[in-house]
C-alpha cells in the first residue's frame, strides 16, 4: 500500500465513525464541498458562482473546502452524504483519473451523480529562465535536440497537468521527465526559478504570470484559442489530434434524484447568465458550460475511459 492509499484508508474509517462535516444544518443551507484548497481555481470558481446560484435555488450555498488525496477526501466526504439535494461537490478531473490509479478512489460513476459541466479550460505551457525557446518552433527543436530528457512539473501524478505532457512526450516522439508537486502554485515557483523546463498551468492561474512577465506562454493544449492569449498556437497546429481539455463539474451522492439534479444545474446555469459573474468566469480563463445532468454523465463517461486507457498505456503509478 502507498502512502496515497493509507491516507484514503484512514479518511474512509474516520468518516465511517461519525456524520459528515458538511451536513447541513438547516433546511434552507445547502453545501458545496470544493475539494480543492481555499483561493484554487475550484474554489475561486464555486465563490464566485455560489451567491447567484444560491438566489436560483433557494438555498443559501456554504462553500467548504475538502482538500488532500488529489481530491478524495472531498469526494469521499460528498459520497457518504443523504441524497436529499443538500450536498454537492466541485471537482475537476482527477476524479476520473484517480479510479485508475488508487484502489480506494471515489468510482465517480458509481459513487456519484454527475449534476453538470461547469465549466471547460485549457492549459498553457509555459516555460522559464532555464529554457531559452521563445515559441513553439525552438520549443519543439530544444525537446529533440536536448542531450538530457526536458523536464516538467505537474499538481499531481494522474492530473490532467501531468497528462498534458505526456501527450507531448507521445506526440513529440521523446522522453521527458515528470516532476510531480503538491499544487500548481509549487510548480509554477520552479518554473520561474529554473528548476524545471516548463509547465501545464490552467490558463486561468497561467495568464497572471505571463502578463506578468515572470513565464513565457509557449501553446494552448486545446483546439480552440485562448481569447486571452491570442498569439499564443495550439499544439494541435502542430500535431493534429493533440487536444487536452480541462474542466470542473458538480456532483451529488449516489441516488440523488434527477429533479435535484435539474434543480443545481439550472441554478449554476442562471449564475452563468449574470452578466457580472459570466464575465468574469472568462476573464479567469473558463469557458461556462452548465451542461444537462444526463450530458453530463456521458461526458464523465468518455472521460473516464479516455484516462484510464492513457494511464494503462504509460504504466503510469501514483507517485
Amino acid at each position: 500500500m502507498n502512502r496515497r492509499e493509507a491516507i484514503l484508508g484512514a479518511v474512509a474509517g474516520s468518516l465511517a465513525m461519525g456524520p459528515l462535516a458538511a451536513r447541513a444544518q438547516s433546511s434552507d443551507v445547502a453545501i458545496n464541498v470544493v475539494a480543492a484548497t481555499p483561493g484554487g481555481p475550484s474554489d475561486t470558481l464555486a465563490r464566485l458562482l455560489a451567491p447567484a446560484a444560491s438566489e436560483a435555488l433557494g438555498l443559501k450555498i456554504v462553500i467548504q473546502n475538502k482538500a488532500g488525496a488529489a481530491g478524495n477526501i472531498g469526494t469521499l466526504d460528498a459520497s457518504r452524504a443523504a441524497p436529499d439535494g443538500r450536498t454537492v461537490v466541485s471537482v475537476g478531473p482527477n476524479v476520473v483519473a484517480n479510479p485508475h490509479l488508487l484502489k480506494n478512489a471515489v468510482d465517480p460513476l458509481k459513487g456519484l451523480t454527475a449534476i453538470t459541466q461547469l465549466i471547460s479550460v485549457q492549459y498553457v505551457l509555459v516555460v522559464g529562465k532555464r529554457m531559452a525557446a521563445q515559441n513553439l518552433s525552438e520549443f519543439i527543436r530544444a525537446a529533440k535536440e536536448s542531450k538530457t530528457p526536458l523536464t516538467y512539473g505537474s499538481w499531481g501524478t494522474g492530473s490532467n497537468s501531468h497528462l498534458c505532457g505526456v501527450f507531448l512526450a507521445q506526440a513529440l516522439g521523446v522522453k521527458m521527465i515528470h516532476v510531480p508537486y503538491k499544487g500548481s502554485a509549487a510548480a509554477m515557483t520552479d518554473v520561474i526559478g529554473g528548476q524545471i523546463d516548463f509547465f501545464f498551468d490552467s490558463a486561468g492561474t497561467a495568464i497572471s504570470h505571463v502578463k506578468a512577465g515572470s513565464v513565457r506562454a509557449i501553446a494552448v493544449s486545446s483546439i480552440w484559442e485562448e481569447p486571452n492569449l491570442p498569439n499564443v498556437p495550439m499544439l494541435s497546429s502542430v500535431f493534429p489530434g493533440y487536444d487536452m481539455t480541462g474542466w470542473q463539474a458538480v456532483f451529488g451522492p449516489p441516488g440523488l434524484s434527477m429533479e435535484w439534479r435539474k434543480r443545481w444545474q439550472l441554478a449554476i446555469k442562471a449564475a452563468f447568465e449574470n452578466e457580472a459573474v459570466r464575465k468574469q468566469v472568462i476573464a479567469n480563463g473558463y469557458t461556462p458550460i452548465a451542461s444537462d445532468p444526463l450530458d453530463c454523465e456521458k461526458f464523465m463517461r468518455s472521460e473516464y475511459d479516455r484516462f484510464g486507457e492513457l494511464i494503462r498505456s504509460e504504466n503510469i503509478t501514483p507517485s
